[in-house]
């Protein structure tokens, strides 16, 4: 669980409950913990899932990127697999997943990926965990903090690029269920190009 005794990240990220271990000010200051990993200065892409917190908890980690003088390009509401992809894709110096995965509805969480697409390791998770816990983050003045920009193309390459990677045949049948998940919003599109 995120806030409990010493350890922010469990197996896949931070995770916890809304309200008690996960909240608006840990995910301000995961943000300027990441922004100060990061030297103060690039580049974040940040998505959410379909969670009715995922929308405030986006809100504060911006604020705390951006006022630790870090730029943010926000992608919305997307599959988690998609902001590695567009990490990586966008050249951006980290990625930013809010997300709780399959935990029920009170739990939400935050989800750390590197630039070549992959998640944080361990040992970047834990250097995270020390800035954050040593509070050793710090705002940067009103003229140098960073940007906000939405990136609405990025879904598009995406499945454009899933697209390319599948050969289904004429015929093939397709059962799916999203679960109420952030891929619900592209299956559609996906098949009717299939």
């Amino acid at each position: 669980m995120a806030s409990v005794g010493k350890k922010l990240f469990g197996t896949s990220g931070i995770r916890g409950e809304i309200g008690s271990e996960v909240t608006s000010e840990l995910a301000l200051n995961v943000g300027k913990s990441l922004a100060y990993y990061l030297g103060g200065n690039g580049t974040v892409v940040l998505g959410y899932d379909t969670r009715t917190t995922s929308k405030m908890l986006e809100h504060a980690i911006t604020a705390g990127l951006v006022e630790s003088g870090l730029n943010v390009i926000k992608i919305g509401m997307v599959p988690t697999p998609l902001v590695g992809y567009a990490t990586e894709k966008l050249s951006a110096d980290a990625g930013v997943m809010i997300t709780a995965s399959h935990n029920p509805s009170k739990y939400n969480g935050i989800k750390l990926w590197n630039t070549n697409a992959m998640a944080y390791t361990p040992e970047q998770e834990k250097t995270i965990e020390e800035i954050y816990l040593n509070k050793k983050y710090e705002n940067v003045s009103w003229d140098n903090i960073g940007s906000i920009e939405e990136d609405n193309e990025i879904q598009e390459t995406y499945m454009e690029d899933l697209l390319t990677m599948v050969n289904i045949k004429p015929g093939f049948k397709v059962v799916i269920d999203c679960a109420s998940g952030a891929g619900s919003q592209y299956y559609l599109d996906v098949l009717v190009v299939m």
